[in-house]
Formats: C-alpha cells, structure tokens, sequence
C-alpha cells in the first residue's frame, strides 16, 4: 500500500545471474537500482532450466562453468541484501529432488546442490512432490528469514510428475 488505500505499482527488473560474471551481475543490479529499481527476480543458475530461453540456458549453463553450486549465489544474494535491505529479491530455481525437514521447511537438490526452503502450507496446497518431481521455486530472499542457503518460496510450480 501508499499513502493509504492506494497500490503502488512498480516494475519487477529480471536478470540473469553471472552474465557474464558475478562482478557484471552486481554493476548491473547496481545501475538498476540507481535508476529507481525497488524489484528484482533473479534465476538462480540450473543445469536443466526447463521452459527458459536458449539465451538464458547458455548463460546459465557458462554461470555453472565458472560457479558451482548455490553457496555461491546465496552469498551473492546475502551481500545484495546487506547492501539494499530495502530492494524486494525474487529467486526463481529449478531443483527436481526434495526432502521434507520440518513443518514448512523442505530440502531441494539439482546437480548443483542443496538449498533449503521455507513453504507455508498455503503455497504447497495438496500437491504431491517426490524426488523425481521437477519443480520452479519463486522466492523471496528476506533479510529475517534469510540464512546459509535458505529461501521463503512465493510460488511453488509443479513442471512434470513422474508416471505412477
């Protein structure tokens, strides 16, 4: 909300992580930022990015080449957040492999690694989610929820299920 009962809409600014290095990723999230950006979504790196682009698949195929793993972008991710406590950071990932480790609490695996997210039983619904499920992650990255390789996922999307 602004100033009351008005919406404030603003736009949501995409990039692609490492393209074609983290210190380009930074200089452009910090141009995006100097011309007003409250929003970004950012894709995590993926060896199987299903539904994206050519483009985007090669940039997140080179990212993997030179970082792999999500540590990395985590931390990348944790340095943005220290830096902009303000500015709003959507992740969209795509692990196929999860493990439920708590309440809301679940853990998701590509060949890059590991990543822990948070869901709330409203966003998983009554979905069904196994290990040969491949799944997109939208989330968002918020400094109080904010740990070593941790997300709070907005949206849960299910991209196949594995025959029964």
């Amino acid at each position: 909300m602004h100033g009351g009962n008005e919406m404030a809409f603003y736009p949501i600014y995409y990039i692609t992580l490492v393209c074609p290095d983290l210190a380009t990723s930074k200089q452009k999230i910090e141009e995006y930022i100097a011309h007003g950006a409250r929003a970004l979504q950012i894709d995590m790196p993926s060896k199987d990015p299903v539904f994206e682009t050519p483009f985007v698949r090669e940039n997140m195929k080179r990212a993997l080449q030179i970082y792999e793993g999500y540590d990395t972008y985590l931390d990348f991710f944790r340095r943005i957040r220290e830096k902009y406590p303000y500015l709003e950071l959507h992740l969209v990932a795509y692990p196929d492999v999860v493990e439920r480790i708590g309440k809301d609490k679940y853990v998701f695996q590509d060949a890059t690694g590991k990543i822990t997210v948070e869901i709330d039983h409203k966003v998983f619904g009554a979905r069904i989610v196994t290990p040969q499920t491949r799944v997109r992650l939208n989330g968002e990255v918020e400094s109080e929820f904010f740990r070593r390789n941790e997300v709070d996922v907005d949206v849960l999307e299910i991209l196949d299920q594995p025959a029964q």
